[in-house]
């Protein structure tokens, strides 16, 4: 009898919602969510960036107040992620990461750096700080207007909701890369209460794929007495013994400690193994120009840097310009030789798999183009990204010294 009326609930619930678009369905999941002012949610995340095979898994507990005073898109929030000894805590100002073994807890202010959602672009824990939930109720947790031709399919008891949107492809280098890519926004939400259990969101550039998959538990309200700092009690921490260090600090500290390499100054000699087999030294060439090229295959701004380096060692490889690019990330040389091939990189290739020589020039990301003289290894250009007179500026020493 029961289960009997419990079918006929979610048929009727099937029927009435049926009855309404994708947008007004999830125009009432946004006003739920914006009705709890404080609640909590596990949230089981699987992640697969544009040019890596795995995947990587996160997951956590997530506890959030929107009844607190904050002044950024997101409210505050506290993670835990008992698997990784870690503890995530946004009080409005500063961003905190406690390490529970070494009992530190590293603290940044990010109102002075962006915010906290620039903050957490850069961190794993933007994998379990799902902003569908996390925004704050002036900013719709799901754009609505997104689901405007959406496709609604009912299935045991869940619904879910599909929409999909074409993109000019930010990627395409070659001819031969596709013009445009997909996305696709996949929420299933229980009947009959609509509580979102699942949220996907694929990018599809031809054979490519990238996506976030997040599993997450119903929400849990919050009774009124459990806040922000009962969660998180910083001075009680501190009593405790955990020490305060703050990020901003440590990386000025840092900064002065390892001047990354600069022009004037000499490259440090090296012999590292070459993709294609073989070892080469940086004393190899008595004469001419070296350009070394940093990068890595999962680095956007190293594959818009091809084409431009690809052209400097046909417009000048005969006339002294010798160019490497090396590689100091990627453990998989079959899929780097693959990924160098696809890509048509037509200059030599150098691995620098334990990082040493990476470290080495006190190097802190990539790519990074580094122009020396050959037989003194004095270098003449060091630039970090893709900048808008890049090529101009290089031309221009390279012409200058051949």
């Amino acid at each position: 009898m029961l289960h009997w009326l419990f079918t006929l609930l979610l048929s009727t619930t099937s029927i009435c919602l049926g009855a309404q678009t994708a947008t007004q369905i999830m125009a009432r999941v946004n006003d739920q969510l914006a009705a709890v002012p404080q609640g909590a949610f596990h949230v089981k995340s699987y992640r697969k960036s544009i040019n890596k095979t795995d995947t990587t898994t996160y997951a956590g507990r997530v506890y959030f107040f929107r009844n607190e005073p904050f002044a950024d898109s997101f409210c505050l929030f506290f993670i835990e992620q008992p698997s990784e000894g870690i503890l995530y805590a946004y009080d409005g100002q500063a961003f905190y990461q406690t390490h529970l073994q070494q009992k530190v807890i590293w603290q940044e202010q990010v109102r002075e750096s962006g915010g906290i959602r620039k903050r957490l672009q850069k961190s794993s824990v933007h994998s379990i700080a799902y902003q569908g939930i996390l925004n704050n109720t002036p900013l719709p947790a799901y754009p609505i207007e997104r689901f405007s031709r959406a496709h609604i399919d009912t299935l045991d008891g869940h619904l879910r909701i599909t929409a999909t949107e074409a993109f000019a492809n930010p990627m395409k280098i070659l001819s031969k890369d596709p013009d445009s890519g997909t996305t696709q926004w996949t929420y299933t939400l229980q009947l009959p209460d609509l509580a979102l259990l699942r949220a996907e969101v694929w990018a599809i550039i031809g054979h490519k794929v990238q996506y976030d998959d997040y599993h997450l538990s119903a929400i849990e309200a919050l009774p009124e007495q459990v806040t922000m700092s009962s969660l998180f009690p910083l001075d009680s921490l501190l009593k405790a013994g955990y020490s305060l260090k703050d990020v901003e600090s440590a990386r000025k500290r840092l900064g002065a400690l390892a001047i990354p390499i600069q022009v004037n100054d000499t490259l440090p000699p090296f012999e590292l193994p070459l993709l294609s087999g073989g070892i080469m030294a940086s004393n190899t060439f008595k004469d001419g120009l070296v350009l070394y090229d940093f990068w890595f295959k999962n680095c956007f701004y190293c594959h818009l840097l091809i084409p431009l380096i690809n052209q400097l060692h046909r417009d000048y490889g005969n006339k002294g310009l010798h160019v490497f690019g090396i590689n100091s990330h990627d453990k998989d040389l079959l899929r780097l030789a693959d990924f160098v091939q696809d890509r048509e990189i037509a200059y030599p290739t150098l691995l620098d798999t334990d990082h040493k020589y990476f470290d080495a020039l006190r190097l802190q990301g990539v790519p990074v183009l580094v122009l020396v003289e050959a037989k003194s290894g004095k270098v003449l250009h060091v630039s970090y990204g893709k900048t808008e007179n890049l090529e101009q500026e290089l031309r221009a020493e390279i012409e200058k010294r051949l």
